[in-house]
């Protein structure tokens, strides 16, 4: 039985983080519509050929999970690297939602999941250099 008055550490949601998580998958976002933007400009005056588009967009997606996850450990209080992690698969999801819906077709499948994951691991990474940096 719990004591009452007593409270564990690291219970209950802590919305700032969720906040913060949120903005730095949105931030993540207009990073990609920019990154996106350019490549389209490249692709245009023929410096990179056809062929590579789907390795360049999955470049720019890890890219930018990462920088979501920088953005979001940069301020988070405690596990900073899970919350980059969270912001980097939000970051994918929220890309996928926006992109499903111009294409007007959603397709769910590995894809998607491996995607997430990518967000995830790329969240992760790039909060830890920012954690590592501030050493």
């Amino acid at each position: 039985m719990r004591k009452s008055g007593r409270k564990r550490k690291g219970s209950g949601i802590n919305f700032k983080n969720l906040l913060r998580v949120l903005k730095a998958a949105l931030v993540g976002c207009v990073l990609t519509i920019i990154a996106v933007l350019v490549f389209a400009l490249i692709l245009k005056w023929n410096i990179i050929h056809e062929n590579g588009v789907t390795v360049a967009t999955s470049i720019i997606k890890a890219i930018c999970a990462a920088f979501a996850g920088l953005l979001c450990a940069n301020g988070c209080d405690g596990r900073g690297w899970l919350w980059g992690g969270f912001a980097g698969s939000l970051y994918i999801a929220i890309a996928f939602l926006a992109f499903s819906f111009v294409e007007k077709m959603f397709l769910f499948n590995l894809g998607l999941l491996s995607d997430v994951c990518m967000g995830f691991v790329a969240g992760v990474a790039g909060s830890m250099i920012i954690k590592l940096r501030a050493r």
